[in-house]
């Protein structure tokens, strides 16, 4: 199979996981703001911010996937790409997980066991096309956690700053 065709089969795959983010997160806090067992779950930490603020973060992320999608098919080079898709598949794995730590649904579990098969397929094919180069791989493993770790505090700091920008902008009235 064709290695763009297959960044693109992810990079479709990380937006259909995204999606359900966006759609569930929201009605779930409010249905299981009151269970105890889910008081520390990361997605309630989403109560006060409005789901067009999700969306906007999970844009960013997307941006940062795409250029590096984009960047793996116009070099010819996968080990990048291929080095996220590894960190992407424990991502999706964790989701999973959540179902045996909270028995219960969480937001992600649906596409999570729907995607986390075309990553695995993805990180084995690319590995029998012989795509990779294993010295570029050992290197790009710290910097890639670096760089979502980065993010990942970027986007926690980000949230309120957009949250209140999006909520002020909503009440903005236009001089039309």
């Amino acid at each position: 199979m064709n290695e763009t065709l297959m960044v693109t089969i992810a990079l479709a795959a990380f937006m259909i996981h995204e999606f359900e983010e966006i759609i569930l997160i929201k009605p779930w806090i409010k249905r299981n703001y009151a269970n105890i067992r889910l008081k520390h779950h990361y997605f309630m930490g989403f109560q006060n911010v409005s789901t067009a603020t999700i969306a906007a973060l999970i844009a960013e992320e997307f941006i940062i996937y795409s250029v590096f999608s984009v960047l793996a098919i116009s070099l010819n080079e996968y080990s990048f790409i291929w080095v996220f898709y590894c960190i992407y598949s424990f991502h999706l794995l964790g989701h999973v997980l959540e179902l045996l730590i909270y028995k219960r649904y969480c937001p992600s579990l649906i596409t999570s066991i729907l995607t986390l098969p075309i990553y695995i397929w993805i990180i084995l094919t690319f590995i029998s096309l012989d795509l990779l180069q294993w010295n570029i791989v050992f290197l790009c493993f710290p910097l890639l956690f670096i760089i979502i770790g980065s993010n990942f505090k970027l986007i926690n700091w980000l949230t309120p700053h957009l949250d209140h920008w999006i909520s002020n902008y909503e009440k903005r009235r236009t001089n039309e």
